[in-house]
């Protein structure tokens, strides 16, 4: 089995590249899920404890996904090194291969992004104070860290072609 991690920041393309794999037949685990399973709003700006327990409940997900063969996205943005060595920690306990995939994207076109979302009622948001922490304090993969690296303003099709997941 397979375990894609996607790395990027907020409002850079993961879910749509996540949705688009789980139609291919991938499962989708998301921390912005499992959080919304528990009643709250990740854009919100919430405590570290309520991340670290859902990464923790992604984490056990991602492992018996693995454990059944299962292909997984992992739909999170990664933006610490630990949570990333955490989750291939998860893959390799299930025998899965790993392959951390960075949309590369600048704050400019984040925060263009997240206006244009605010021009729609039912587009999620996240609040400004919370938006830009996250900005500052990105931690993109190093030159150590294996990635394959995508342009997050190319289409989303494109993306699967490069990954070798585009249906002829």
């Amino acid at each position: 089995p397979r375990l894609l991690l996607l790395c990027a920041p907020a409002f850079s393309g993961k879910t749509s590249l996540a949705r688009a794999l789980e139609s291919r037949g991938w499962l989708r685990i998301a921390t912005d899920d499992i959080l919304r399973e528990r009643g709250l709003e990740p854009g919100q700006g919430l405590p570290p404890e309520r991340w670290l327990e859902a990464s923790a409940e992604a984490c056990g997900r991602i492992t018996a996904a693995g454990e059944r063969g299962s292909d997984v996205v992992f739909d999170d943005t990664l933006c610490f090194r630990f949570l990333r060595d955490r989750y291939r920690e998860a893959g390799a306990q299930a025998g899965m291969a790993i392959v951390l995939v960075v949309l590369q994207i600048s704050p400019e076109a984040i925060r263009a992004r997240v206006a244009a979302n605010r021009q729609s009622p039912s587009r999620q948001d996240i609040d400004d104070a919370v938006l830009e922490p996250h900005l500052s304090t990105f931690e993109w993969p190093a030159a150590d860290e294996p990635h394959v690296q995508l342009d997050a303003g190319r289409s989303v099709e494109r993306h699967l072609e490069l990954l070798g997941e585009s249906q002829a």
